[in-house]
């Protein structure tokens, strides 16, 4: 199954972001792959002013913590509902 997405700025005026979640089926339940473009859909006016190092350590941080709390809680749903 894959998942896309696009990531918006300012309640989606701007959109910097396109993402896709891959996931295949494991041993032990899911493998999740992740992908993301930075700016890719910008005009580069805008590409060149927002999207920078801070900005890809920011999204990169915000995966860490979002994967870490998804780890917690989706191998129990997993079990649950597959």
């Amino acid at each position: 199954m894959i998942v896309c997405g696009h990531v918006g700025a300012f309640n989606g005026l701007i959109w910097h972001t396109e993402m896709a979640h891959i996931f295949r089926e494991a041993e032990y339940g899911l493998f999740l792959i992740s992908r993301f473009w930075l700016g890719r859909t910008m005009n580069p006016v805008l590409r060149k002013l927002m999207i920078n190092d801070a900005m890809a350590q920011g999204m990169a941080e915000h995966c860490a913590v979002e994967y870490r709390n998804l780890a917690e809680i989706l191998p129990a749903l997993y079990k649950a509902y597959k």
